[in-house]
């Protein structure tokens, strides 16, 4: 499960909106098919039987010489006045308002339920971990990086040795160039939640777990259901015969 969990954590990198995530990893699965707070997400008359050509040839809803029963009603091509569904009103009211109405973008990075203003550490008061990593991770979003690809390029530009890891040398540079006004305490604070390992290195994986940030449990849970549906023998191990099961 772990693996299929930091899949989706590569994938949802690119993804800012939980809903729209969600959404994905719903109909990819068809979820909604065994959970009904999915319910939302399943496609116009699912779960309802349709009647037969002949039912509706019967009661007068199809043409006398419609060979594929098409429908007499008139055909609207007009865009305009388009009903929304129950899934497009969740997701626009799921994201956060302005007082003038005027919808706010998460960062990517910023994992849900984290409070998006931060009270700012005083003289006399120690950084937190999680206000450092915070202050990374949207300095490095606000110079356009997003994604595998861009943090790929990123870590390829601070590793000045091609080494494939960064020493605190390089990693005290980038914090200069991101222009980060961190002390040299809180600089090798920040090296150290990188270095999970402790070898004195940060990796690229080592990199890329610290500036994306742990998922939302949102995501989490709904990524565990859709494992949970694959895996059909419960053996916590997704198997050939589990997926030809499926699909």
């Amino acid at each position: 499960m772990n693996e299929f969990i930091e899949y989706y954590n590569n994938v949802g990198a690119n993804i800012d909106d939980d809903k729209y995530f969600e959404h994905m990893i719903v109909t990819s699965y068809k979820l909604y098919a065994g959970d009904q707070k999915f319910k939302d997400y399943a496609p116009s008359g699912f779960g309802q039987t349709k009647p037969s050509w002949t039912q509706e040839y019967q009661s007068g809803k199809v043409s006398n010489y419609a060979p594929f029963g098409t429908s007499n009603e008139p055909t609207n091509y007009s865009t305009y006045g388009r009903p929304q569904t129950a899934q497009s009103q969740s997701q626009t009211s799921s994201r956060p308002q302005t007082s003038g109405g005027e919808q706010v973008k998460r960062s990517a990075y910023t994992p849900q339920g984290f409070a998006e203003k931060q009270t700012q550490p005083t003289s006399q008061s120690k950084p937190t971990d999680d206000y450092l990593f915070r202050i990374f991770r949207d300095k490095v979003a606000s110079r356009g990086t997003r994604g595998i690809l861009g943090l790929a390029r990123l870590f390829k530009i601070i590793d000045d040795d091609n080494s494939r890891e960064l020493n605190q040398a390089e990693f005290t540079k980038v914090l200069k160039d991101l222009r980060l006004d961190f002390g040299p305490q809180e600089v090798k604070r920040l090296f150290e939640l990188f270095d999970t390992n402790r070898n004195g290195l940060i990796s690229y994986d080592e990199f890329l777990r610290g500036v994306r940030g742990p998922m939302s449990e949102t995501r989490t849970n709904v990524i565990k259901l859709a494992f949970k549906k694959l895996d059909a023998d419960n053996s916590g191990i997704i198997t050939i015969e589990d997926l030809r099961g499926i699909f």
